[in-house]
């Protein structure tokens, strides 16, 4: 599987940057990733982001937004082994949006929306519980220990 990260906007935090480097190393057996943390164009400029996400055949694009649906995790992780199992989707693409989110054009381009919450996180927090959770359903899919239920 091959897996595209797109975050809006630099980690600016080094703490942030730190912990997620860890959960994309102990991810790094789970496909080949693409990380881009983009200067956010802004909500004015919809097409850039779309560029950046080769939404196209094959491409599976999750946007993380406040107004989407909710998972627990084990729910989340057989959301994510469907995508995995499938034999249309070869890539499956995240976007966690900027400070001031998306455009209603984004949200209307990408397959699904998930929601981490029903609080607001800056993004970088939800940057980084998105690599948390994509390992915790990474372990939930492979048995290898680290959630537990």
């Amino acid at each position: 599987m091959q897996w595209r990260i797109v975050k809006l906007g630099k980690v600016g935090k080094e703490e942030i940057r730190s912990l997620t480097a860890e959960y994309q190393k102990r991810l790094s057996h789970a496909g080949r990733f693409e990380i881009l943390e983009v200067k956010d164009p802004g909500l004015e400029r919809p097409d850039e982001i779309l560029k950046l996400c080769q939404i196209a055949p094959g491409n599976f694009v999750i946007l993380l937004d406040e107004r989407g649906q909710k998972f627990n995790s084990l729910k989340l992780a057989q959301f994510i082994q469907s995508k995995i199992e499938s034999p249309h989707i070869k890539q499956l693409t995240f976007i966690v949006g900027g400070a001031f989110g998306v455009s209603e054009e984004i949200r209307k381009s990408v397959d699904f929306i998930w929601s981490l919450s029903d609080l607001v996180f800056p993004n970088e927090i939800a940057w980084l519980l998105l690599w948390e959770q994509l390992y915790r359903s990474w372990s939930i899919i492979t048995k290898n220990g680290y959630h537990h239920e």
